[in-house]
């Protein structure tokens, strides 16, 4: 084992890279991370050089040699992607984020536009005529970033902790992002970039000792992609996952503990540092998601939250409850298109949405107005329309109950209650909800039995062809995007108000518009979970579709487009997916097999 290193100084250069506490930074001063470093650099420059002659090119040759030459620029990225997306994330976005409008709540008014590989990418694979001088604006762009990579270079300080980290998120990374088609949406190469992202691995344990095993894993899951001459469509990524890629984050976890490497301090993580792999059983930390001052999931802090969470008195009248709008048996939900407004013959804007995982989420509601299910309690109970309840006279209400009062001071330490610690209670509850083990996880942990042929099918149609998993992640399968779990993905659909084959009409709710008016996020909704959706009917944010069948053949016709409906910022891609009844069918079977109700108990 290479030796850890001694605590080097805080360098300004790289605070850019997000943490919630202090990072420390180490000299590079053995043989493995010198020679780590070299090997960055050396693809770092070979990269640079690539993007050069992409851009000496693009003013006169044929599509094809641009091609060529962007997937040799590809093939420098994915072996130093490891270092760049650790070390360097805002960067690496906008070298090789999506190809999509952001903004900032402080300015909505102005959009950030996208730059990278994903906005070049659309210019040498499209197949209309090519915008020559705009390809090489965009290669300028994603030069910029190049570059700035370039004079933080001698800020990629390694210890052993961080490098083999950094290296295990990458598998995480290639899980979720690299074999479907994530980063590469046009070209589809994901599975000779996934071969690139492992030659990277191959290459740096060999500066290393006592990795036999690992090497051994990751030789062998080369050649399994060297050998695959099929298509994009047609790989098979639950093998891929199960045989290889498992079994090697596995291996990078037992090196860690048997050579007694530790792991970061400086940040935190959503799926658990010591997971073997991110489809373990509890692989990934409720604790990740939850504010600072929420409860541990005892029995007693579990109980109380339940308790109020079937207490009437929390509404303004007495007549509802949570478990009005999430009944258990319905994974939470209440099997109503829209429920109704509180007291009122008229429906809710919107649908009623599980509870079951709701704690693996960094925002709450459809329009991702809170991050937190504390604050998800404080909007529902307050609500007017839901349940118009006043804390003031809610707990006037529960102080009278002296076995309330019990509960509260066996939780809290006294007596006494506030709203602070209502709210903290049912999120404790909420947060318990956690159902992880469908038969899909089981056959992910290694029971062959688990699945049966046409549902591992449909995951990997969800993973590649259907492009279901560029938005809904595998293992959580929302849209809070992997491997850092810290920003909720969300998308314009095109949804109509009824699914209609003639006449439809547009659904007129703005979505995350109304939070701060920024024009993109028009009818933006937050990427639900499909987990446990074969007990959550009906479907999307307006309950337009009554069967997961309309869902998929929604998304298979092109989302809007289907209804003729010309949205210029509709997220997802107008093209039909071209999926067959069958492969249709089978996408459904695999949602079904998500479905989990251990939370009952």
């Amino acid at each position: 084992m290479f030796t850890l290193l001694s605590v080097g100084v805080m360098l300004g250069s790289l605070m850019m890279m997000s943490s919630s506490r202090s990072l420390e930074y180490y000299e590079v001063n053995s043989s493995a991370h010198q020679r780590v470093k070299k090997y960055y650099g050396e693809e770092l420059s070979a990269l640079k050089n690539s993007l050069l002659q992409l851009k000496s090119l693009a003013e006169n040759a044929d599509q094809n040699r641009l091609q060529e030459v962007f997937v040799e620029s590809r093939l420098h990225y994915k072996h130093i992607e490891f270092i760049v997306e650790y070390f360097f994330r805002e960067t690496a976005l906008k070298v090789n984020g999506p190809n999509l409008l952001e903004a900032t709540p402080s300015m909505p008014n102005m959009p950030l536009y996208p730059s990278g590989f994903q906005v070049v990418e659309e210019f040498v694979y499209s197949q209309e005529e090519l915008n020559r001088e705009a390809l090489m604006d965009e290669v300028d762009g994603l030069l910029e970033g190049i570059e700035k990579l370039t004079q933080l270079e001698s800020a990629v300080l390694l210890d052993d902790a961080n490098l083999i980290y950094a290296l295990k998120l990458n598998m995480y990374r290639l899980i979720t992002k690299g074999i479907t088609g994530f980063d590469s949406p046009v070209s589809l190469n994901s599975v000779k970039e996934a071969e690139f992202t492992l030659e990277a691995m191959d290459e740096v344990l060999g500066y290393l000792e006592h990795v036999n095993d690992l090497s051994i894993l990751t030789k062998q899951s080369i050649v399994y992609l060297q050998n695959y001459s099929g298509s994009f469509d047609d790989f098979n990524r639950a093998d891929f996952i199960r045989v290889y890629l498992n079994p090697l984050t596995a291996a990078i976890q037992e090196y860690t503990k048997r050579e007694k490497i530790g792991y970061p301090n400086h940040l935190d993580f959503a799926i658990r540092k010591d997971a073997k792999h991110m489809f373990e059983e509890n692989a990934f930390d409720l604790s990740f998601f939850a504010p600072q001052d929420a409860l541990e999931l005892t029995p007693e802090n579990v109980a109380l939250g339940k308790r109020l969470f079937e207490e009437k008195k929390l509404s303004v009248d007495g007549s509802r409850n949570c478990a009005s709008c999430h009944n258990p048996q319905l994974a939470f939900t209440d099997g109503l298109k829209v429920n109704t407004v509180l007291g009122k013959n008229e429906g809710l804007l919107r649908n009623t949405p599980t509870l079951v995982n709701a704690g693996y989420q960094s925002t709450q509601f459809y329009d991702g107005r809170v991050a937190f299910l504390e604050d998800q309690a404080h909007a529902v109970i307050t609500n007017k329309q839901e349940m118009g309840g006043v804390f003031t006279d809610i707990i006037k209400s529960l102080l009278k109950d002296k076995s309330y009062q019990k509960a509260f001071q066996e939780v809290y330490g006294e007596k006494s209650i506030t709203d602070r610690e209502i709210k903290l209670a049912l999120a404790a509850f909420t947060r318990s909800l956690s159902a992880m083990n469908s038969p899909f996880d089981q056959y992910m942990r290694g029971d062959d039995e688990a699945l049966a042929t046409g549902e591992i099918n449909g995951f990997n149609l969800f993973m590649g062809k259907a492009k279901c998993a560029t938005c809904h992640f595998a293992p959580l399968f929302n849209g809070v995007a992997p491997p850092f779990y810290e920003k909720m993905e969300s998308e314009v659909l095109g949804l109509p108000v009824a699914n209609v084959e003639e006449g439809a009409v547009l659904d007129g709710d703005l979505g995350k518009y109304e939070i701060y008016k920024i024009q993109h996020h028009k009818r933006a909704f937050k990427t639900t979970t499909v987990r446990n959706v074969a007990l959550t009917a009906p479907y999307m944010h307006n309950g337009v579709f009554n069967t997961l069948e309309e869902v998929v053949d929604f998304y298979n016709e092109g989302g809007g487009k289907k209804y003729g409906f010309e949205l210029e910022n509709q997220t997802l891609p107008f093209d039909q997916l071209n999926l067959t009844d069958e492969e249709q069918k089978h996408i459904v079977l695999f949602m079904q097999a998500l479905t989990d109700t251990t939370y009952l108990q």
